[in-house]
């Protein structure tokens, strides 16, 4: 008699345990299904190739992604690259007076607007991992990206009226260069409670494994299918508008 006493009674304690855990449980903030749109921008330092011929530049841009309940992130995005300082060797040497302006159509020495321009597109993977965070959907994010990425030298002739670099023959001298890249992110991502700040911040690497696009290069009497390695490492950041999934309640009579 007394054994089924003291199992009852273990029984009960389990039973009452189980519950108890069981409604913690319940109660315990979970992730949320989010789809984002967001907009994006980093400032990069470049390295690699990308060095010899470009400074520091911007990246703008947006991107959609889906932060599953597990805070797994599933996403593609495209990005604009801008910059305006450009080191090429010997850009537009054949054409440059000894002042380093260039003569147009008629006769008038001007300066030609250079500028570095280019995009990057990719899909994403990534994790969020709720350490540091206020609530299940923030913490640290960790990502990689797979993508192609396309840049060149943008000559600006405002009134279009230098003749060598018009056209067709601009792209003798822009150094178009494109090709895949890797992208690596990790940073921090918050979503607050009121839905209202959501954002993300962190270090952004892009590595570009990348070939030059035009056989010739007039100014320096070079092909120019070079393969190159092309570096940028910055500070992104990024902001959610979140697009939560809207529970529906219904009321049974």
């Amino acid at each position: 008699m007394k054994a089924y006493v003291i199992l009852l009674i273990a029984l009960l304690t389990y039973q009452i345990g189980s519950a108890q855990i069981k409604e913690e449980e319940e109660e315990k903030p979970k992730a949320n299904q989010i789809w984002n749109v967001m907009v994006k921008g980093a400032y990069d330092l470049p390295g690699g190739d990308m060095a010899k011929r470009f400074g520091n530049s911007f990246k703008i841009g947006g991107a959609v992604a889906l932060k599953t309940k597990t805070n797994w992130l599933l996403g593609g995005g495209v990005a604009f690259i801008v910059g305006g300082k450009i080191k090429e060797p010997g850009l537009l040497q054949n054409v440059k007076t000894k002042n380093g302006g260039i003569i147009n159509r008629y006769g008038e020495e001007l300066n030609l607007g250079v500028f570095q321009r280019g995009y990057a597109i990719d899909l994403s993977i990534g994790k969020i991992l709720p350490y540091f965070s206020p609530n299940p959907n923030s913490g640290l994010t960790v990502e990689t990206g797979l993508g192609f990425m396309q840049h060149k030298i943008n000559l600006f002739d405002r009134d279009n009226n230098i003749m060598q670099v018009k056209d067709d023959y601009k792209k003798g001298y822009d150094r178009l260069t494109n090709g895949l890249y890797v992208r690596q992110f990790l940073g921090y991502t918050f979503y607050s409670t009121n839905r209202l700040i959501n954002f993300s911040v962190g270090l952004e690497t892009t590595i570009g494994f990348t070939q030059g696009r035009r056989d010739y290069w007039y100014d320096v009497d070079q092909i120019g299918n070079d393969k190159r390695t092309d570096i940028l490492t910055g500070i992104a950041a990024r902001w959610h508008i979140p697009l939560y999934k809207k529970i529906t309640e219904e009321t049974y009579y």
